[in-house]
């Protein structure tokens, strides 16, 4: 099983395709959704949509977004595969 982790911030069609890209290549693969706050209605709608795929934000101050470099270790603390 491969574990796919997508970065995403307010690029709503991006993700869509990038999400269609994966399920479509990649039948099998767990995919996460590690979204860095997104504030984008129509990113926030998407998301919404996703439901379990999408990795919840640290509870913490969220003004502030968690870089890549913390969201890249975070998905690497999710991987199962």
């Amino acid at each position: 099983m491969i574990d796919v982790a997508i970065f995403s911030y307010n690029r709503p069609a991006y993700l869509k395709n990038c999400v269609d890209s994966v399920q479509r290549n990649i039948p099998d693969a767990r995919i996460s959704i590690f979204d860095d706050n997104s504030d984008d209605p129509d990113m926030r709608a998407y998301l919404a949509t996703l439901g379990a795929l999408v990795v919840p934000v640290p509870q913490g101050d969220k003004s502030r977004h968690g870089g890549l470099y913390a969201n890249m270790q975070r998905a690497y603390d999710a991987c199962r595969g």
